[in-house]
């Protein structure tokens, strides 16, 4: 006999956030040490999609605790620059201070947020005496709650465990002429356009032919999920 009461129509779709435009919610930034540079730090953007719909179905939000449902869009990590933040100079011997380059871009990152994160940012001034308790600050205060924006996300192809392509996901750079996000449905628009060329990384000894999406074996680039699972 054929059984109709246990037939699912989920859809197989790719879970996670994949490099091209994207519109996006903050749901948490995080700080990651960087490895090779002691007291360096990656700054982590833990993003998702709006809802995709019927028949998505995406990682759980909590995975050891199942009750609270799956995330309603797709979810990535992304570096808030390709490069991590840390002490040291330039070619030209100009000193680059840490601190202040991660308290450039995330003066940056609350004006393209608007209103309510740029006076979040003005509040917090002379109340941390260390750039982590400022971002811990931002995190847990989260002036942006609840706020989709339009995103150019790169990403750098790497193979992971499984031997599946993958992507380290990241933003470009701010240029003269374009941006690597923006509020949802800016008029005047400077976002950047997502181009492989331009914004993929690949894989050494490989050319960026034609971008597509797809299932990541390796979902969202930064993370390691595993099982079904994927965690903000």
């Amino acid at each position: 006999m054929i059984g109709t009461k246990n037939v699912t129509t989920a859809s197989k779709g790719s879970k996670t956030i994949e490099p091209g435009n994207v519109t996006c919610k903050i749901t948490s930034v995080t700080l990651k040490p960087f490895t090779l540079v002691m007291g360096g730090y990656e700054v982590i953007l833990n993003l998702e999609t709006k809802p995709m719909g019927d028949g998505f179905e995406g990682f759980w939000i909590n995975p050891a605790d199942q009750s609270q449902g799956r995330h309603l869009g797709q979810v990535g990590k992304v570096k808030l620059s390709q490069w991590a933040y840390k002490d040291g100079e330039t070619k030209t011997h100009v000193p680059i201070s840490r601190d202040t380059e991660m308290l450039k871009d995330l003066k940056r990152l609350c004006e393209g947020l608007g209103p309510v994160a740029i006076k979040w940012f003005d509040d917090e001034d002379n109340k941390h005496s260390t750039i982590e308790s400022l971002f811990e600050a931002f995190n847990n205060t989260q002036p942006f709650k609840d706020i989709y924006m339009d995103f150019c996300i790169s990403g750098k192809e790497y193979m992971n465990k499984q031997q599946y392509k993958a992507y380290e996901l990241f933003l470009p750079k701010f240029t003269k002429v374009s941006q690597p996000y923006e509020l949802e449905g800016t008029k005047a628009s400077k976002l950047a356009i997502f181009s492989p060329a331009e914004h993929i990384i690949p894989i050494k000894g490989e050319a960026v032919s034609n971008f597509s999406s797809g299932e990541s074996a390796d979902p969202a680039g930064t993370s390691k999920p595993e099982d079904n699972s994927f965690q903000l």
